[in-house]
């Protein structure tokens, strides 16, 4: 053997000794994620042990009766009114002993539940059938039947069917408002009837409460650029344009019924309410006043004053100065100045020489009226509140 054949020999032998000790070391040492702390690696290890141990004893254990369900919900979409729908859901049984099934209960007396076949064996499948009734009611829908079984995993198995029931005659926006008006401005609006069951009808007459809502009517395609899903899901929309000129404020509703013939030209009526808010002719803006209580004093000691500007504007055209009406309690002083166009400042105060006096309570609030007088539609008012107390020092 010469000289290369003797280095070669020793080559290949440490290079034997180095894998033999590699392949001993790599069987010492278990592989953990890199990049995690040593309690997260404990945790690492656990999950896995505990992973193998499930796959273990689940190729040992009988599972019995196995209920399986492709499907535990379905959306019949759109339906009309007072129709039938059924669905049926498949159940298997994907266990190796009899499963049993029972129609325990539904969410209401017009959903019916059925099932095929109430025992299925190892690899049998069957359906439970859900029927149900829209009835009357046009609106979103959802019942649940419950079926209990012998499945030690699955007790209890709900099945769902929903949708949405079609809408005959419908308005949009669903409270069609009139918005804020003015006393003897003339306000406009559109809005929608439509019809999610009929694909025509014909609107033969509107009639109101309040004689004086005029109205016309068209009818309305429905594009993409209609941003309602209502009218989107409509199959014929008319639209209708009404104005109103209010001659008292406040708030209402106006009355209205809708007359109009379906396809088969059956006559039918609708009823909705139009809203309708006319601000009063006076108004008053002042930080320290509140929507819901009015403005308020606090407690004034006796020989003491308190003081609050308020500006009243008057929307009512008339061209008349507005006056204190009148102000409760009467010790207090009231006063008002035009400022520029139908803007005008009211000043109330508490006087130094005011009495001891409670108007803070719901039996003893004060107030304070502006308007024009001899004419009560052109007036409005607000809550005093507040208290003058003894000055016990004196």
């Amino acid at each position: 053997m010469n000289e290369l054949q003797k280095k070669l020999l020793l080559g290949f032998a440490v290079m034997t000794s180095g894998l033999v000790l590699v392949g001993l070391f790599s069987q010492l040492v278990e592989y953990h994620p890199h990049g995690l702390d040593p309690l997260a690696r404990e945790m690492y290890a656990e999950k896995l042990n505990e992973i193998r141990l499930r796959e273990e004893l689940a190729k040992t254990l009988d599972h019995g009766a196995v209920a399986y369900t492709p499907e535990l919900v379905h959306d019949f979409g759109f339906i009309d009114p007072q129709t039938t729908q059924t669905h049926g859901f498949v159940v298997e049984n994907r266990g190796t002993k009899p499963l049993s099934l029972t129609v325990a209960s539904t969410s209401c007396k017009c959903t019916i539940g059925k099932i095929g076949k109430s025992v299925l064996h190892a690899g049998e499948s069957t359906r439970v059938e859900m029927e149900w009734n829209t009835g009357l009611v046009s609106d979103d829908y959802e019942q649940v039947a419950a079926v209990t079984t012998n499945d030690a995993s699955r007790p209890i198995i709900s099945f769902t069917v929903k949708g949405t029931v079609r809408i005959p005659i419908g308005v949009e926006p669903p409270l069609p408002s009139l918005g804020k008006m003015d006393v003897g401005q003339e306000q406009e609006r559109v809005f929608s009837i439509y019809s999610q069951s009929w694909d025509n009808f014909t609107l033969e007459e509107l009639v109101f409460d309040d004689p004086k809502v005029q109205w016309s009517v068209e009818p309305h395609v429905v594009t993409s650029e209609d941003t309602s899903q209502t009218l989107q899901d409509a199959k014929a929309v008319m639209d209708v344009r009404v104005t109103y000129t209010p001659d008292r404020k406040g708030s209402s509703q106006i009355g209205c019924t809708a007359r109009l013939l379906d396809p088969e030209g059956n006559a039918h009526e609708f009823p909705f309410q139009l809203r309708a808010y006319v601000r009063s002719p006076i108004s008053f803006y002042s930080p320290d006043i509140r929507a819901d209580e009015g403005l308020d004093f606090g407690t004034v000691t006796q020989g003491q004053t308190a003081k609050f500007s308020v500006v009243v504007r008057n929307r009512s055209g008339v061209d008349k100065p507005l006056k204190v009406l009148e102000v409760v309690p009467s010790c207090l002083d009231a006063e008002i100045e035009v400022l520029s166009g139908n803007a005008s400042r009211l000043v109330i105060a508490i006087p130094e020489d005011c009495p001891e006096i409670v108007f803070n309570r719901e039996t003893s609030r004060g107030y304070v009226s502006v308007g024009i007088p001899g004419d009560d539609s052109l007036s409005n008012w607000f809550p005093l509140w507040g208290a003058v107390a003894a000055n016990d020092t004196n």
